[in-house]
């Protein structure tokens, strides 16, 4: 039986992790053109940016883990 980790391609990497003073995480990620097709396709938006993605995925991680 396959996990969900396995079901699903990587579509983004963290590539750093940084804690700062306050206690929040400051992470340094790679995202693959998938991510990018699938940022774009989600939002309705043409251009994929770095802080539009980085928004997005904020948002989504923020309500994975309120569930």
């Amino acid at each position: 039986m396959k996990t969900k980790k396995q079901e699903l391609p990587e579509l983004f990497r963290i590539v750093s992790e940084k804690r700062n003073e306050d206690g929040s995480v400051t992470w340094e990620v790679e995202y693959n053109d998938d991510f990018k097709n699938l940022y774009k396709k989600s939002t309705g938006k043409k251009r994929a940016t770095e802080k539009g993605m980085s928004k997005w995925l904020l948002e989504a991680i923020t309500k994975i883990a309120k569930e």
